[in-house]
């Protein structure tokens, strides 16, 4: 907790929405239920209401082309009461009605509705927060390929100036042309340093050593 990954979530879900893909998010984070928070939906019935009922939950409208399904007001409602047959449902459900489906979900390595998500989902994207252990970083990557997902990639979050300039990303722009546009971008020295957590996140998605470059995996098809 404490990543930002309902601040992602919500983000993406609205550049998707000004790029005129109907999109949806779907607050699946029963403990945190930030997003449902932050987009002032904790009022209202969503995903624990219509679960308990075993009936589906509705979809509210909160701007152009950009839905929500809030998490419900069933404080009672416990993660072990979800089941996969009810997930599929839901998202086959939303997949008739929305081009892209962004789910907020509690974290990888301790919420169990995380677990199943990532199951069902065509991808998952890791919200990694500035001062994690690379420890974490590995064990959450391991545990996605475990449950048979796809990482999708991370989103690096409440990085400084500093991080940037030290990750392999900064490659194409010299510390020069960040304070001055007109510079050429010229390539990073073969010696510049990486930080200790790109490098693992690195690392964890290729497979390879820590110690080596990060091969880029196969393209595979946008999911709808």
């Amino acid at each position: 907790a404490g990543e930002g990954k309902s601040y992602v979530a919500n983000a993406l879900a609205h550049s998707f929405a000004i790029s005129d893909h109907k999109t949806v998010l779907v607050d699946i984070d029963l403990l945190g239920c930030q997003l449902s928070y932050r987009l002032g939906m904790s009022e209202r019935l969503g995903l624990r209401d219509a679960a308990a009922e075993g009936t589906l939950p509705e979809a509210f409208p909160i701007g152009d082309h950009l839905s929500i399904v809030p998490v419900g007001l069933r404080n009672d409602f416990q993660p072990e009461q979800l089941n996969r047959p009810y997930l599929l449902k839901l998202i086959e459900s939303l997949r008739t009605q929305f081009d892209t489906i962004i789910i907020d979900s509690g974290p990888i390595l301790g919420s169990l509705e995380a677990s199943l998500l990532t199951q069902i989902a065509d991808r998952t994207l890791l919200v990694v927060a500035r001062g994690q252990r690379p420890g974490i970083v590995k064990a959450a990557v391991a545990r996605v390929r475990q449950l048979g997902g796809t990482v999708a990639g991370f989103v690096f979050n409440r990085a400084v100036r500093g991080d940037y300039l030290s990750s392999s990303y900064s490659a194409s722009v010299s510390r020069h042309s960040l304070s001055d546009r007109t510079s050429r971008p010229r390539p990073r020295p073969a010696n510049a340093p990486i930080s200790p957590l790109l490098l693992s996140m690195r690392s964890s998605l290729s497979g390879s050593p820590a110690s080596g470059p990060a091969q880029p995996a196969p393209e595979k098809p946008n999911a709808s």
